[in-house]
């Protein structure tokens, strides 16, 4: 007679499952998500989107002038990243931005690693640089119109 599962089982691992995390699979690391992982890391310019990101959340018009790379390579590279659940879109009008996703324990470790490993590089930081600016310039020219309104 098969072993009946457990409370946790029963109500709350479809919920997890659905949302990716680890736990709702007793906590196995399943080797293809982990090798797509590491072959994503791998890919410079996925490596440059996750470190720009990793700052601050970006459009693709923004990564594009950062990374100086056409926008449909940006685009698709956002795609895979989207794909693996590394990155998540959310959209504040008129853009739709990109951030890192929360991700699960031993995906987020290996994430930092990479993140970790280029954090030293002169091109990393420029690039880390170059996207706080972008972002803050784009607040700034969405702030004052309104503030212009209000006086």
């Amino acid at each position: 007679m098969p072993r009946q599962k457990g409370y946790f089982h029963r109500h709350h691992a479809r919920s997890l499952a659905r949302r990716g995390d680890a736990a709702a699979k007793g906590d196995r690391v399943r080797p293809r998500l982990v090798g797509d992982l590491l072959a994503t890391l791998n890919e410079p310019t996925h490596l440059r989107i996750l470190n720009s990101v990793s700052r601050v959340p970006l459009s693709v018009p923004d990564l594009a002038a950062i990374l100086e790379l056409p926008e449909p390579i940006v685009s698709a590279a956002i795609e895979t990243l989207q794909n693996l659940r590394i990155v998540r879109a959310f959209t504040v009008v008129p853009h739709v931005l990109y951030t890192l996703a929360p991700l699960a324990a031993h995906h987020e470790r290996l994430a930092c690693a990479a993140l970790d490993a280029v954090r030293g590089d002169p091109a990393a930081q420029r690039d880390r640089a170059a996207a706080r600016a972008r972002s803050r310039a784009r607040l700034d020219t969405r702030a004052r119109p309104a503030l212009m309104d209000a006086t």
